[in-house]
């Protein structure tokens, strides 16, 4: 592990570089470990650097993302969390830090079998902020894990759940940022929630049409497989 990472950029720009190439042309485990090792060293030695905290934050989700071991993916989510608050708090009024800060909250509530409702406020504090200072990140990224958290949170006392609500905000996601495929994917989910078949149908078909390039050729296999799923659960060809 030691020779791994003697092979890494010393500079905080250089390790930035490499942790930008690698997200954009490969979400692959070990070349994600790899510049997220780059980047923890970086930002021991400039804690004040907030473009090496939210990166730092950026690559633990993408590996928490990843794994499949519930124990595992909580303590990368975990990780991605501490980073992602740090940013927050060297620039309080950038995106990044609010987005992976709800972003690794969601995984850490993924990995609990019954995720309580300080879970689900964990997700939605830093959600509600973002889309208070920067709706458009992300193509709606606010207001995509805010929908999805009140379309499948249990409701009050229990939980934050709010469907009507959580569909509102997705609705806005799609007519703001249509070029998302997750904007319509997860508005799919909530539609068929409320038995609006023929709406969640557009919704999922819109999915399906998007061209498997750029970051959603990268990430996009398992939501296409999800929605094409949904499809057959609707009794829709495809």
């Amino acid at each position: 592990m030691n020779l791994y990472r003697e092979k890494l950029p010393r500079t905080a720009a250089a390790v930035i570089a490499l942790a930008d190439t690698t997200h954009q042309t490969t979400r692959a485990l070990a070349a994600t470990a790899h510049a997220a090792a780059g980047l923890e060293r970086s930002f021991k030695e400039n804690p004040a650097d907030y473009e090496l905290a939210w990166r730092t934050a950026r690559a633990f989700v993408t590996i928490a993302d990843s794994l499949v071991d519930r124990n595992h993916r909580e303590r990368f989510a975990k990780e991605a969390s501490r980073f992602a608050k740090l940013a927050t708090k060297i620039d309080p009024e950038r995106p990044e830090g609010y987005y992976f800060s709800a972003a690794s909250a969601g995984l850490v509530a993924e990995s609990q079998l019954a995720p309580g409702k300080s879970f689900q406020e964990a997700v939605e504090k830093p959600a509600l902020l973002l889309v208070e200072k920067s709706p458009g990140y992300e193509a709606g990224g606010g207001l995509r894990i805010l929908g999805a958290l009140y379309t499948k949170a249990p409701t009050w006392p229990v939980g934050v759940g709010d469907l009507d609500e959580g569909i509102s905000l997705l609705e806005r996601a799609v007519a703001d940022y249509p070029t998302h495929p997750l904007n319509h994917l997860f508005l799919a989910e909530a539609y068929a929630k409320v038995n609006r078949r023929e709406d969640a149908v557009i919704r999922l078909r819109t999915v399906l049409r998007f061209p498997p390039v750029g970051e959603w050729g990268l990430i996009g296999r398992k939501y296409r497989e999800q929605a094409r799923q949904m499809l057959q659960d609707l009794s829709i060809n495809p």
